[in-house]
């Protein structure tokens, strides 16, 4: 969107994320714009057409009251008529991941990633373990990541709550409606 000429804002509660954002764009020579905070407890100075939140970032949010929040703030913040596009990885991805390690490779670091899920709390839990490269040797790191997954309708309910009236969800691979096997979806508000 900076790319486009657009007046972009980036939200997020960690500061790492908030710098990683800055260096790249710094890097690009965009003129983003970034804050730190919870996006359950969203205040901006001014209203936006859209709001955007991808990669996951809402199954951070375990506490169901939280994201209510956050889809308050969220629709507080947008102007009207405003949209609110955003994933969310559904059940069938967090079962599907469970016991798989996959290694990413990135140009400076690798991540081993070791999901575990409980179906009983619907918390995946995420132990990365990062290799980064610093000189001739490789600074290790490790995280724990929790999420948790909701179900389309419980959502399409919370959105409603909120006011939104129109509300699409699509199979974020396919664009297509979601089947019981859909491991992420795309929510449009």
């Amino acid at each position: 969107w900076a790319k486009k000429g657009l007046e972009v804002y980036g939200v997020d509660i960690s500061q790492s994320m908030l710098d990683q954002a800055m260096k790249t764009n710094k890097r690009e020579g965009l003129n983003a714009k970034f804050i730190r905070q919870n996006v359950s407890k969203l205040r901006m100075s001014r209203k936006f057409d859209l709001v955007t939140s991808v990669f996951d970032a809402l199954n951070h949010i375990l506490d169901k009251t939280e994201l209510q929040e956050c889809f308050n703030r969220v629709y507080e913040t947008l102007n009207k008529p405003g949209a609110f596009i955003f994933d969310m990885t559904f059940e069938a991805h967090h079962s599907w991941l469970n016991g798989r390690t996959k290694l990413y490779e990135y140009d400076n670091f690798y991540v081993i990633s070791q999901p575990t899920y409980d179906e009983k709390t619907r918390i995946a839990n995420f132990k990365e373990r990062y290799f980064i490269k610093r000189g001739k040797f490789y600074e290790y790191l490790e995280e724990n990541i929790k999420e948790t997954n909701h179900q389309s309708k419980e959502l399409e309910g919370m959105l409603k709550k909120v006011g939104f009236r129109r509300i699409k969800v699509y199979d974020a691979h396919s664009l297509e409606g979601l089947k019981k096997s859909t491991r992420r979806g795309m929510f449009e508000a």
